[in-house]
């Protein structure tokens, strides 16, 4: 599904360019589990932004699905998006004013063949699927910290990804909290979806099928 080779990525902080990711390359087959470990401001979020193709590299090439989309423009890579990849970040970025239905329910707003209804009715379906079902008309405030993940959960599923890309979803959660995700996350990968999650959580580690090390911009399969 993935296949990144020799990917480089640099900022530039004021005038000095900053390398990030160093020919980093990677396979991740159909249907894997894996765990993205490494210290913090190795650039972890980095790759994933790549992979995710929210980003794109200095040089190298990124294939996904057996598409190279490193060189795509930013709109073909919106529709690669929207059609492939769901994500779920440590912070839930949810619209305030919006009810936890409609909330979920805006992923499917940019589809050709968008339904105010039929959308509705699929964010219910996902709500009820993570154990959601008896918060449908709250709001994202009025929801824990918990809840509030297995929201951004539900609604990086709205389309039906293949790839589910995770930044530390565990990081604000307690343990149960933690562990409920970590469940919720199983069973999805369990249904055919491949997941990439950047964690430092060693029992996300251990449940991943695969465990890789981001250290001095390249990655390595670790123990």
């Amino acid at each position: 599904m993935i296949e990144a080779n020799a990917i480089c990525k640099a900022y530039r902080q004021a005038k000095r360019r900053v390398p990030v990711l160093d020919r980093l390359s990677v396979q991740i087959d159909a249907g894997e589990f894996v765990a993205i470990v490494g210290p913090s401001g190795a650039g972890k979020s980095t790759l994933l932004q790549v992979l995710g193709c929210l980003d794109t590299p200095c040089s190298g090439e990124y294939w996904l699905n057996g598409h190279e989309v490193s060189r795509l423009s930013e709109p073909e890579l919106a529709a690669v998006r929207n059609r492939s990849i769901g994500f779920v970040f440590q912070s839930s970025h949810f619209v305030d004013y919006l009810d936890l239905v409609d909330n979920v329910a805006l992923q499917g707003f940019y589809a050709p063949d968008y339904d105010a209804a039929r959308s509705r009715s699929r964010a219910v379906e996902l709500l009820r699927q993570v154990g959601l079902e008896h918060r449908l008309d709250h709001r994202p405030a009025e929801l824990s910290g918990g809840e509030r993940q297995r929201a951004a959960l539900a609604r990086a599923l709205f389309n039906e990804p293949r790839l589910l890309l995770a930044d530390e979803p565990s990081g604000n959660l307690d343990g149960a909290n933690t562990e409920h995700l970590r469940n919720l996350l199983l069973e999805q990968n369990r249904a055919g979806i491949t997941i990439v999650v950047v964690t430092h959580d060693p029992d996300m580690t251990i449940a991943a099928g695969r465990r890789l090390e981001l250290d001095r911009g390249q990655l390595r399969e670790a123990a």
